[in-house]
């Protein structure tokens, strides 16, 4: 039982890791109020945790997220708001109907990953245009190109990316010396 505990508080920090920048880029994209998301989130999390012994997954709240910071005009408040109520409200419905099983046998998992590739590459190319491009996120306004060069400078952007893709590798490394430590000679 305390290893459960442990795995389900391990996986919500981890949910965090993709969930505080996301409602950070709608709070500066859209003009969320930071704040008041963060609360109810948490409280929203706990009563569904306490009522059904798991905490609310946030995938479909990153798939609004993803069409509400990629539009080249950012949704309003209203639209994030009535999109997290449909897809809450069919999410709910499917549920309620046993209907989840049903459609998770008919959709094929490339169809899955596809929508998941759209969606990070979404973010990817609204990433693209945030860093290359200085941000007056108040007036919600793109400035003038990022400098080259300095301490803010897209050089220095490229070559951080470098290392950490350089530094990082595949882990196929580990994985190989760990499979010939275990098979005898």
């Amino acid at each position: 039982m305390k290893t459960t505990v442990w795995a389900e508080l391990g996986g919500s920090v981890g949910d965090l890791g993709t969930y505080i920048p996301i409602v950070l880029a709608l709070c500066l994209v859209n003009g969320l109020d930071l704040g008041t998301t963060l609360v109810f989130t948490a409280i929203y999390n706990a009563a569904t945790g306490l009522l059904f012994g798991i905490p609310m997954p946030v995938q479909p709240m990153k798939s609004i997220a993803a069409v509400a910071i990629a539009e080249s005009t950012p949704l309003s408040i209203p639209l994030i708001m009535a999109a997290g109520l449909s897809t809450a409200a069919v999410l709910f419905l499917l549920g309620a109907a046993g209907l989840m099983s049903f459609l998770y046998r008919f959709i094929p998992v490339p169809v899955v990953r596809g929508v998941q590739l759209s969606q990070g590459l979404s973010f990817a190319f609204s990433a693209i245009k945030y860093i290359r491009y200085e941000q007056d996120f108040a007036a919600a306004k793109s400035g003038d190109p990022r400098p080259w060069l300095g301490l803010d400078g897209l050089l220095l952007a490229l070559c951080v990316l470098l290392f950490v893709i350089l530094v990082t590798g595949s882990g196929g490394d580990d994985e190989d010396r760990d499979r010939q430590r275990r098979i005898p000679a």
